[in-house]
């Protein structure tokens, strides 16, 4: 079987470098016995079963290489070297969340709903603010820096 050549964004590091447990697990919600990523790419497109969302983690020597899929596509990819590399990671997640939870408002015909989803997003905008002070990032000037 050929090596993958594919590359990691922003990234020196190619797919088939990628070491992952060579032990027989299955991965969740899929008949896979192992990982070979040009197959679980190939098998997400042909059976439904495969269309996942979720992320795996590679761990190099040096680095943490997390994939990300969404319907069992390659959606994004992130590599951390250090501390920060992780803080930077759950800031961008955080803020994501937040957003998420401010855009699912307008749709919920239940006020009770949409009062859990602001909350929900108050939160999210808390760790994110928490994780922007540990990052000794300035904070927004302006406000109404979410959902926009």
């Amino acid at each position: 079987m050929r090596a993958s050549t594919a590359r990691l964004t922003n990234s020196p590091v190619r797919l088939a470098d990628l070491q992952f447990p060579q032990v027989n697990r299955l991965i969740h919600r899929t008949r896979l016995a192992f990982i070979h990523l040009d197959n679980l790419l190939a098998y997400a497109k042909r059976d439904r079963d495969g269309r996942i969302d979720g992320y795996i983690a590679a761990h190099l020597p040096d680095e943490c290489v997390l994939l990300f899929f969404r319907k069992g596509e390659a959606l994004n990819a992130a590599s951390l070297k250090s501390q920060t590399d992780v803080l930077r990671l759950a800031q961008r997640l955080e803020k994501g969340a937040a957003n998420a939870y401010i855009g699912v408002i307008p749709s919920f015909g239940d006020r009770n709903l949409a009062q859990v989803s602001a909350r929900l997003a108050a939160d999210e905008a808390m760790h994110w603010t928490v994780l922007t002070q540990a990052l000794k990032d300035p904070l927004p000037a302006k406000a109404l820096s979410f959902g926009a």
